[in-house]
């Protein structure tokens, strides 16, 4: 099994996880914990830490990959060649263990170093500046 960065609808992280959760898929969504002044009151509110992404862990195959496209908010996946990239288990770990040890995490807000390739659907488009 290996983990999959899946590309959503901008604000709709917390539902897709919510959907492929119902369908028995191991997810990851990485939080980052922030104060928001919302009605004149502050509150404690979870951002995601990559917004428009989420991590999925599956054996990936052709039923696998049909059934995340349709769940809906997903957009794609993060591909390489035209095929879902799996993300490296050592990537994961360490994300995993800096929020485990409280790192102060600020959501990423894009990943302009990064030139990947996102298929939507049977479409592919070269993605520069999230």
């Amino acid at each position: 099994m290996h983990w999959y960065l899946i590309y959503t609808h901008s604000c709709h992280e917390k539902k897709v996880k919510k959907r492929l959760d119902r369908e028995r898929l191991e997810t990851f969504l990485p939080v980052a914990e922030r104060w928001s002044l919302r009605k004149e009151r502050r509150e404690r509110i979870s951002l995601p830490l990559f917004p428009g992404y989420l991590f999925v862990r599956t054996e990936m195959n052709a039923t696998i990959y049909l059934k995340i496209l349709r769940i809906q908010g997903v957009i794609g996946f993060f591909c390489n060649s035209g095929k879902p990239a799996a993300i490296p288990d050592e990537e994961m770990e360490n994300i995993q263990r800096s929020l485990k040890n409280g790192k102060d995490a600020c959501p990423v807000e894009s990943f302009e170093n990064y030139s990947s390739k996102f298929i939507y659907g049977h479409r592919v488009e070269e993605a520069v500046s999230l």
